[in-house]
């Protein structure tokens, strides 16, 4: 898969999150410091961790299996928000 590719469906998985939860997640790849990085924008442009996000960045494919799992959740299953 390129990273094209990758960078595709993680936006899609992210997106969906983000209007199935109600909430800002963003995310931001940067090879020099490891890979996919996910936070949470709260109003102001004040960026957080959150629920869903994480410190240590994360390769293409173990990023793509992140969201892919909330994603799975989400579509398949009765999540109370």
């Amino acid at each position: 898969m390129t990273k094209k590719e990758y960078k595709q469906l993680i936006d899609y998985r992210v997106n969906f999150i983000n209007k199935k939860l109600g909430t800002n997640y963003e995310t931001n790849y940067a090879p020099q410091y490891g890979g996919w990085n996910m936070y949470e924008v709260k109003e102001g442009g004040k960026s957080h961790r959150g629920n869903l996000g994480f410190d240590l960045r994360k390769s293409n494919a173990e990023m793509l299996a992140y969201v892919d799992g909330i994603y799975e959740l989400l579509c398949h299953y009765q999540v109370a928000v």
